[in-house]
């Protein structure tokens, strides 16, 4: 897992201020001045990383990394933090957000980021620690059946053929959507069990 520690004291007087000048609402603070976020992830201070992180971003070593954060963060990298500045701004100490990033090389990742506050010596929540771990093949695998599953619902429905399973063991059925349109029902229009399975089937087929 990719470690980040970082010291984020500029980000919590900066906070403040907007706070004292009245700002309640820092999400429609940033809606309002949509560049403050970039501005933002100037005021936190990475102390240091693991190999890991080295490892997942390719970077050679730490300084290599640290002077390629304009590689590695994404528009989508931007939103991620604007939603974890706005999660410490109301009050929480842990967030969660999945995000995308960059590799120095320029491969694309697909993180999950968790983050959570930490004491300083002082005792004061002014450190993060960081978790970043790469989802990119999961995602990739669950995208390949998503496109899997959407072209068999596509078959089913042009040659009207449906499937269905049974969890004997938990008693789950689970129906194909085109099964639910040959019974005359919407998708997850009904909450399908192996009774409602027995009563579309024709009494001959229950008794084989």
């Amino acid at each position: 897992v990719s470690l980040w520690e970082e010291d984020i004291t500029e980000l919590l007087v900066h906070l403040e201020e907007l706070r004292a000048s009245g700002v309640s609402d820092l999400r429609s603070y940033f809606a309002g001045h949509p560049g403050e976020v970039v501005r933002f992830t100037g005021l936190i201070r990475i102390i240091g990383v693991n190999n890991a992180t080295l490892d997942l971003y390719e970077a050679p070593d730490e300084q290599s990394l640290l002077a390629g954060l304009s590689v590695i963060f994404t528009e989508e990298s931007f939103t991620a933090f604007r939603a974890i500045v706005i999660a410490l701004f109301e009050g929480r100490t842990q967030f969660e957000i999945e995000g995308t990033n960059r590799t120095l090389q320029g491969k694309e990742l697909k993180v999950g980021l968790k983050w959570s506050l930490l004491p300083d010596r002082g005792g004061k929540l002014t450190r993060v620690l960081l978790s970043v771990v790469d989802l990119t093949e999961r995602k990739r695998i669950d995208e390949e059946r998503r496109y899997s599953d959407l072209r068999l619902s596509r078959a089913q429905a042009i040659t009207h053929v449906g499937d269905w399973e049974w969890d004997i063991a938990t008693n789950a059925v689970h129906w194909s959507d085109e099964l639910y349109r040959i019974y005359g029902y919407e998708p997850r229009e009904v909450a399908p069990d192996y009774g409602l399975v027995l009563q579309q089937m024709h009494p001959a087929s229950k008794d084989e």
